[in-house]
């Protein structure tokens, strides 16, 4: 009779390990290779017919300035129309532009050095981070479960996901500071073992890094916390505090030169863009967690007010990643690991209970420090989230059964719902649609000293020095008249909209330039553009 002992989990697990050979590896390379193509072709294909939008500009032409002229200001921006603060002004920020963080932008400057200014330039940078941050995700649940399996669904959860699609494929540094976080997670995973002092210098070094690249990407630090003291907390020393700082004492130093060059600029930018609300969540705790499901989640993200049809069905994605993370976090899997012993990851369900806590962690300070409740900011969050599920299914699939094709399920319905959506989204071609005949229709009819007000993006076909001109205020407090005016759904008219109940004589002033001074004579997909009526007369 066969011996049901060999039948036990454990030796499951132990059978698993036979079959890491060869064959195996080169199909786990085959797979890879698979999961990163089809990021690409997704990737790439959002990069050409996403519409470029305001945000992207401020981001990319401090670079374009520092090649072009030398300094490093966002040029296609009125001091005085800045959309989230109407009526602060700027000073200076066409030579200086202090309200972001500098890192991207000094590599949008030498990206496009090499490859020529241009919107999809601007996004394959972050389609790159993009796969940097996959490896380093993929590279984190291997060390720390031993699973080849796990890794690779991971990686294959995250590289279709749209939230993490969506940032590669944007010019915002979303990504950038994303990669450089989950890249401070696994050196330190990396190195702890061997060097733990090299371990704390490299990852602070990619922290740093990160939060230079945006303040958001301080939520990893967190992370990096939890694991050096859930790990080593019994071999930090306290010179570990020196190594740790001295990455920062280096990027913040140079930063801190640039800021020496214009501190009056930089405290009115900066510190007027970092109050925007973003801290709203500490008054307010239970708030704050309720915001960030209802609106950063459901009204944002998976169930916007427009879903309709199969669109509703998106919502099951956050429902199934926050159940997986619970049970990572809570329920873990009571089997040991299937890694080899050199590498000496934690056991596997030591792994899903490590990050489950990661995801409750970050969802906290999301939900506490992150008041404006941005979708694009996802990046940081859905890639741990499909760690956790891809652990969920992993253990499922070990464990057979019924169990084995209810987590099969799972991770189908998942890869359909975010690869459909993505497909949908780069076929309607919002690009070409709402952005590129918005720009020919300028170009066409618009003479050599036009002033065309609207988002900075439109400087990447109009010119960022000269023509265009974002001012939200439609030159309410500069007094500048534009001939054209260009509203969008994504920043223009929801500035507009805003303006009414918090600066009504801007918002009149805005109205009367619209339908009085002005009248709409081309709308594209959704944008509409608005011409002067004495040029409307002439031509």
């Amino acid at each position: 009779m066969r011996d049901r002992a060999n039948d036990s989990l454990p030796a499951m697990i132990d059978r698993g390990r036979m079959n890491s050979g060869p064959l195996y590896r080169r199909a786990y390379s085959w797979i890879a290779a698979l999961v990163l193509c089809v990021y690409l072709a997704l990737a790439c294909g959002t990069a050409l017919t996403k519409r470029p939008w305001c945000d992207e500009a401020c981001f990319a032409n401090p670079g374009i300035d520092l090649i072009t002229r030398g300094s490093f200001g966002y040029t296609a921006m009125d001091p005085t129309g800045y959309a989230l603060l109407i009526g602060w002004v700027f000073p200076r920020v066409q030579t200086h532009a202090y309200f972001i963080m500098p890192f991207d932008p000094l590599l949008q400057a030498g990206w496009f050095k090499l490859f020529g200014v241009g919107v999809f330039t601007m996004r394959s940078l972050h389609i790159v981070f993009g796969l940097a941050a996959l490896s380093c995700w993929g590279f984190l649940v291997l060390r720390l479960s031993g699973r080849p399996p796990a890794a690779l669904l991971a990686v294959a959860l995250i590289g279709v996901d749209r939230s993490f699609v969506f940032a590669a494929a944007d010019g915002r540094p979303d990504m950038t500071s994303a990669a450089f976080g989950v890249a401070a997670l696994a050196v330190y995973l990396g190195f702890r073992e061997s060097r733990i002092g090299l371990a704390i210098f490299l990852a602070n070094a990619c922290m740093a890094a990160s939060v230079l690249s945006h303040p958001i990407g301080g939520v990893s630090a967190f992370g990096l916390l939890y694991l050096a003291i859930h790990l080593d907390r019994s071999r930090l020393a306290w010179r570990h505090i020196l190594i740790a700082a001295a990455p920062y004492v280096v990027g913040f130093g140079l930063w801190g030169w640039y800021i020496s060059l214009d501190p009056e600029a930089f405290q009115k930018q900066f510190l007027a863009n970092a109050s925007t609300g973003r801290f709203g969540g500490l008054s307010a705790p239970l708030l704050g967690f309720w915001r960030e499901v209802v609106i950063r989640y459901m009204e944002r993200s998976y169930l916007p007010p427009y879903a309709g049809g199969w669109k509703k069905l998106m919502v099951l994605v956050p429902v199934l990643y926050g159940l997986a993370a619970l049970i990572c976090c809570f329920v873990p899997t009571a089997r040991k690991s299937a890694a080899p012993a050199a590498l000496a990851p934690a056991p596997e369900n030591e792994a899903a209970r490590i990050l489950g806590r990661l995801a409750i962690l970050y969802f906290v300070v999301f939900s506490l420090l992150e008041g404006t409740k941005a979708d694009f900011y996802l990046v940081h969050m859905t890639p741990l989230l499909c760690c956790c599920a891809a652990m969920g299914i992993d253990s499922w699939w070990i464990a057979g059964g019924v169990r084995r094709f209810t987590g099969a399920g799972v991770a189908l319905l998942l890869v359909v719902f975010h690869i459909g959506w993505n497909v949908y989204s780069i076929r309607r071609d919002p690009y070409r649609q709402s952005y590129t005949a918005i720009t020919t229709y300028i170009k066409r009819h618009a003479g050599p000293h036009a002033l065309v007000m609207g988002g900075g993006e439109l400087g990447f076909d109009l010119g960022f020095y000269g023509p265009v001109l974002e001012d939200a205020t439609l030159g309410y407090y500069s007094g500048r008249q534009p001939d054209f005016v260009v509203v969008d759904d994504k920043c223009y008219r929801q500035t507009i909209y805003a303006l009414e109940g918090k600066a009504p004589d801007v918002y009149r002033h805005v109205m009367k330039v619209l339908n009085q001074d002005c009248e709409k004579v081309f709308t594209s997909g959704t944008s509409d553009v608005y011409a002067r009526r004495s040029l409307v007369r002439s031509n």
